[in-house]
């Protein structure tokens, strides 16, 4: 609806603001994810920040996210890791590993 596209513009912004900063796309991706409005737009976004800083935290866990949407399980489990080793105390990996992974 509408209050969902002032959202998206406000990332947008962000993004044409601070091109070169990892945090409007990969915030953007995982906002697109978590609304379920466009895996395709999260993935275009999320590949751009993860581009500019690959050891984002928060950006491998909307990875790891993305890829369980996908059916990808062992893609998830890497970038899982990637987002620990960056920050063990990543909130959205903790998430996702005790939602996904603790009994493995």
């Amino acid at each position: 609806g509408k209050p969902d596209r002032a959202v998206l513009e406000e990332f947008r912004a962000a993004i044409i603001e601070f091109p070169d900063a990892a945090i409007g796309y990969v915030a953007g991706a995982g906002w697109l994810l978590r609304m379920g409005l466009s895996d395709d737009d999260a993935e275009v976004m999320l590949r751009k920040g993860l581009e500019i800083e690959p050891r984002n935290a928060y950006g491998n866990a909307v990875e790891a996210a993305l890829c369980l949407l996908q059916g990808e399980p062992e893609g998830a489990k890497k970038a899982l890791a990637r987002s620990l080793r960056s920050d063990p105390k990543c909130e959205l990996a903790q998430t996702l590993r005790t939602a996904h992974f603790q009994a493995q």
